[in-house]
């Protein structure tokens, strides 16, 4: 396992991911930070790359990525943090298929069936049998 630290690039950071079998997000409950509030990015570019995320129970994660196994929350701890790193390394076969999974989800996401959903829809509520033309 490799602690990368800060990402100087977006380029550094998907050459990580791409090698990735498993991500961390271990944020602390402080609630003076903006994570503990926010929703973190990295979470997306874990998902994106296929990459399942073990997450401290802080920031805000959907709960689609929780129920669906994309995303397990750990406590915010050391021993909760090491406990989720060796869950997640102890059973390579369900972390191969929560790789799977990530990459069958976002697969409804790319911009070919966005765009093909919303121009589909566009042209089903301008068509000449809607319009009054």
């Amino acid at each position: 396992m490799n602690f990368l630290g800060f990402a100087e690039s977006e380029d550094e950071v998907r050459d990580a991911l791409a090698e990735a079998c498993g991500g961390l997000t271990p944020y602390l409950p402080a609630p003076d930070s903006v994570t503990y509030y926010a929703d973190p990015g990295n979470v997306k570019q874990y998902l994106a790359a296929g990459v399942p995320v073990r997450v401290t129970n802080v920031a805000p994660i959907p709960p689609a990525l929780i129920i669906q196994g994309f995303a397990v929350v750990v406590e915010s701890s050391g021993e909760g943090v090491a406990e989720g790193i060796r869950t997640m390394l102890r059973d390579p076969e369900t972390l191969s298929a929560r790789q799977n999974a990530c990459y069958e989800y976002i697969e409804a996401f790319t911009w070919d069936r966005i765009f093909t959903q919303v121009l589909g829809d566009l042209s089903a509520t301008f068509s000449p049998e809607t319009m009054d033309v």
